[in-house]
């Protein structure tokens, strides 16, 4: 750790002696039309042979001998300008690119480097910008970001209904997901049918699979940082979509004459409103629509403001609720669903220097489910919710070798209730309630140095503590003859404490223009879980924190990979191969009603270990009419818990084939279409194979732990785009869309029906499958102003 220091101490003097006759030259570089921030621009001064490149925020920074030059700033897909600049002294200078009107017949334009996928310095990263959600293959009539990122390899969908993320073997709770900085914890619409977000407010999305920078903490799988727009500083705007499930409207507008800016969002179904046309259109709905009905709603904003040329502040905002309904008449049984997030922060801004950046974040994030059941004179209400203050500082330090180093603190405090139990059983009432409350504190620090032309390395570490404290009481498990033995905890006393070191690193070694390899390592840890109630794929999961009982997850991975571009970059090609070893797992011993007692919570929750492993082959064509890519992932994911049996059995969420294929083209100035198919294998489950009456009660034998798989999901999309004649400032078009084409009944879960005479000894089960989504055409408008 002291030559550590000690290098970053020698590093920062030689840069501060060198830059005594240097000036710099920084700013940041848009879209004149949208307000968008460029990210990749190139900044170039030909007398020098010397340039910079815009970063993930559209800013950039280049140091320079004091003198007169001639600046030329370009971007694909946008015209370039000339500019020149007197750097007698440090200046900033934003700017504004056009986007470029030349057509060239047969030719794609594209707003990033063909060679990006070869060049780039962060490992296992996706990277979209609000262009590259533009071009996602159209369902419903938005684009889905989410399920776009699902058909590239190493991201894969949990089945039907199923709005969890499994990446590279990592579960739906080891997931960071990030709206502008806020951590939100399930944001899911509809099961995962619908986009989770309304693709016109977000400006860049980042998916990290591999090794996870430091500054990114307290998860273990991946990370899924989503920017939002900033508002058009320029002038008022609007864009949003008329549909026949849904609409939204999303406008923006400027602030005191531009100094400011502000974007606010909002997005509802009504689905239960077409829902009977649908049923007597579709004559094969039985297992879809007789029994279920839902909706959901969710509004975003976010507002900026210039306060000097070194000081802006941030604000923004989001929430979104869904309703589940699910019953079956026959048998009087009733069921609701409703789940939902809220956050919001608040951002400052500061430029210390040319060289230093800082900001100061503080907020919350919220997110919690209800669930309602009801049969024949009993019913049944579940509440769980987590909820989060936080307060992060950060910096950024920029290296006239174009090295960076970013640093800085993070706290969070969280709540969680696992579990509140309300029921009714024959007029005699019970409730229940349990919650944790707990402290998390962080330290980290991320570098990357560009070693040569050819390589670059990066490397961090995060330093975290993670304390579970009072009020609380801690129960023992009871002695034979004696009575159950409890310790209380009084408030902000510590229950117990954690802590742990985060290291990563991962390189990036050049071998000519046209390939490249990669490779990252990381050791994490996760303090907060989310442990599985059940083998079938519902909200219902709870989050638990950990404990005296429950110690921290641990993962470490290992990454390797090929990449290679073909036919002038017109093809991109990769190969990655991946191992985790996985430690401290989380899961249920028994099923939800089993740990709705508080003093049954911890003990019924198991710790084991496993391992996943996995190579992933993906192929894009990026230009032409015709365009598209296909993606296979070969994986396996398995975990072991000793009280569930000496041998390892496979994660629910393991799919050992996961394949899908994507193709857009281009018709005509006007028309386009897209289609997109999905392979997976089905997922693991553990079934009752037999039932049995021993004196009058009914008893269960099950098969192995997830020995049973469900048929493998398929299905195809097809979507057309028509571009309307635009009006004014109007422009707009419609799209069709059909999801799941040829009617696939992919299952949603199993359950089953049990009917039985006690006293005549007669049982009889019948396993149903339950289907959510069947063949659904739709149209919907598309317009901006």
């Amino acid at each position: 750790m002291k030559n550590f220091l000690a290098y970053f101490v020698i590093l920062f003097f030689i840069n501060s002696v060198n830059a005594q006759d240097l000036c710099r030259v920084s700013g940041t570089i848009k879209d004149a039309e949208t307000g968008d921030v460029l990210i990749g621009a190139n900044i170039y001064i030909q007398s020098l042979n010397k340039g910079a490149v815009t970063n993930e925020k559209g800013f950039y920074s280049i140091k320079i001998p004091c003198n007169k030059y001639k600046l030329t700033i370009s971007y694909l897909g946008y015209n370039s300008i000339a500019f020149n600049v007197n750097t007698e002294k440090s200046l900033t200078h934003n700017f504004k690119l056009e986007p470029t009107s030349l057509q060239v017949q047969d030719v794609t334009i594209s707003s990033e480097k063909a060679d990006k996928n070869i060049r780039s310095t962060e490992v296992g990263t996706i990277q979209l910008d609000a262009k590259d959600i533009g071009k996602l293959p159209t369902l419903m009539g938005e684009p889905d970001i989410i399920a776009g990122l699902r058909l590239t390899p190493g991201i894969q969908a949990g089945g039907e209904g199923n709005s969890g993320l499994y990446v590279r073997g990592g579960d739906a709770g080891q997931n960071l997901i990030l709206l502008d900085n806020m951590p939100l914890y399930n944001p899911s619409h509809l099961l995962g049918f619908f986009p989770a977000f309304n693709a016109d407010i977000v400006d860049n999305v980042k998916v990290i699979k591999g090794a996870m920078p430091a500054y990114y903490g307290g998860k273990t799988s991946s990370v899924f940082d989503i920017s939002m727009k900033d508002g058009s500083p320029d002038s008022f705007k609007g864009s949003g979509s008329l549909g026949l499930l849904s609409t939204d409207l999303t406008l923006e507008s400027p602030i005191n004459k531009g100094k400011g800016s502000v974007i606010i969002s909002g997005r509802r179904t009504y689905f239960e409103l077409i829902k009977p046309v649908v049923s007597k259109t579709i004559k094969t709905t039985k297992d879809f629509f007789d029994n279920t009905n839902y909706y959901f709603y969710d509004a975003s904003i976010k507002a900026q403001y210039k306060l000097s040329n070194k000081d802006r502040i941030y604000f923004t905002a989001f929430t979104g609720k869904d309703e589940y309904k699910l019953g079956d008449e026959e048998y009087k049984v009733s069921n609701q669903m409703s789940w939902g997030n809220s956050a919001a922060a608040f951002r400052y801004n500061r430029v210390f220097s040319n060289k230093l950046i800082s900001n100061i974040t503080t907020g919350f994030t919220s997110y919690g489910f209800n669930l309602y059941g009801a049969f024949d004179q009993y019913s049944l209400e579940l509440n769980s919710n987590i909820r989060d203050y936080y307060t992060n500082l950060d910096f950024n330090y920029l290296f006239p070798s174009k090295s960076t180093l970013k640093f800085g603190f993070q706290y969070s405090n969280h709540k969680i209730v696992p579990n509140e139990l309300k029921a009714d059983v024959l007029d005699i009432n019970f409730n229940s309630l349990l919650q944790y409350l707990s402290n998390e504190y962080a330290l980290y620090c991320d570098a990357k140095f560009n070693l040569s032309e050819n390589f670059t390395i990066s490397s961090g570490v995060r330093i975290t503590s993670f304390q579970h404290v009072g009020p609380y009481t801690k129960y023992f498990e009871a002695i034979p003859g004696q009575a159950e033995d409890s310790i209380s905890f009084n408030k902000n006393e510590k229950v117990a404490t954690y802590n742990m070191i985060s290291p990563n690193f991962s390189f990036v070694w050049m071998l000519n223009n046209k390939s490249s390899i990669k490779g990252s390592s990381s050791y994490s840890h996760q303090a907060i879980h989310l442990a599985s109630v059940g083998s079938v794929s519902l909200p219902t999961d709870m989050w638990i924190p950990s404990t005296d009982f429950v110690e921290p997850q641990k993962v470490g991975l290992a990454t390797l990979g090929y990449f290679r571009n073909f036919f002038n970059n017109n093809f991109e090609t990769s190969f990655e191969v991946y191992y985790k070893n996985l430690n401290n797992q989380i899961e249920f011993l028994n099923g939800v009603l089993d740990n709705v007692d508080n003093k049954k919570v911890e003990g019924n929750i198991l710790q084991g270990i496993g391992e996943a492993y996995g190579a992933e082959f993906y192929i894009k064509k990026q230009f032409g009419k015709t365009t598209g890519w296909a993606s296979y992932t070969l994986s396996r994911t398995w975990k072991k818990f000793k009280e569930l049996g000496p041998e390892k059995f496979p994660a629910k969420y393991d799919r050992v084939h996961d394949f899908s294929i994507t193709l857009n083209h281009k018709l005509s100035d006007k028309w386009s279409i897209s289609a997109v198919f999905i392979y997976a294998t089905g997922n693991a489950m553990t079934l009752p194979i037999g039932r049995y009456f021993i004196q009058g009660n009914l008893g269960n034998e099950y098969t192995d732990v997830n020995s049973f798989r469900m048929p493998s999901y398929h299905r195809l999309d097809i979507s057309a785009n028509y571009k309307l004649k635009t009006k004014g400032r109007l422009e707009s078009n419609l799209n069709f869309s059909v999801y799941n084409v040829y009617n696939r009944s992919n299952p949603y879960f199993i359950y089953f029906r049990v009917k039985g005479d006690v006293d005549n000894y007669y049982l009889s089960v019948k396993p149903r499958q339950i289907s959510l989504f069947p063949i659904l055409p739709s149209i919907t408008w598309n317009f901006k102003f």
